[in-house]
């Protein structure tokens, strides 16, 4: 079925969160965090996240004619490198150490400060796009669906000279990111045990 392209809408969170539940539920990042493998765990994170990344306003889907969705990009644009608390609080992250659980939740913020310096580091303070969420249903992987999430804001970013930047776990996903550009910038353990991870930055 032929994919088209648009904006997220707030409607559509639920429904976009369960698509990448289904894409991140072999992801080795989301299983190190969460060792017990819960659907609803990893659901409730990614619901955080994508409503934190979403709040900006730049998190595209695909559907197909019959409007089913077959996957999420969301970006953060340069004007929200660093994050925000209150964006974060608004995402529903009070609620995570009660879902998580206060032992995980702990662990899962450590993570969380280390990807952050690690982002910090690799980009210093200059103006760049992040690709916080991408993930395409594994029904729709292969297709090209992926290429076409991100292909708006990589335009808009060359337009803009600006860089784009993510972070990845998975060497399928390095040569997916390379075929568009991207380089690696760092590779290794964020923390110790953890699986590996490789940060990738587009130069404009």
């Amino acid at each position: 079925m032929q994919a088209t392209i648009t904006k997220l809408e707030t409607s559509q969170v639920n429904q976009a969160t369960e698509v990448l539940g289904h894409a991140f539920r072999q992801d080795p990042i989301f299983n190190y965090l969460l060792p017990d493998n819960s659907t609803n765990t990893l659901l409730c994170l990614l619901r955080v996240a994508l409503r934190h990344s979403h709040s900006y306003n730049h998190t595209y889907t695909t559907t197909t004619n019959t409007g089913e969705l077959q996957g999420v990009a969301s970006w953060i644009p340069p004007s929200g490198s660093g994050g925000s608390v209150i964006r974060i609080l608004q995402a529903g992250a009070l609620i995570l150490p009660f879902k998580l659980g206060i032992s995980r939740f702990a662990h899962t913020l450590s993570w969380s400060w280390a990807m952050e310096e690690l982002h910090k580091r690799n980009m210093s303070s200059k103006p760049h796009w992040y690709l916080s969420l991408l993930g395409v249903s594994p029904s729709s992987q292969g297709c090209g669906v992926g290429s076409l999430l991100i292909e708006p804001i990589l335009k808009q970013a060359s337009r803009d000279g600006l860089p784009c930047y993510l972070e990845t776990s998975t060497e399928l996903a390095v040569r997916f990111y390379q075929k568009h550009g991207f380089k690696v910038v760092w590779g290794g353990e964020l923390l110790k045990g953890s699986p590996y991870l490789w940060a990738m930055e587009r130069v404009a």
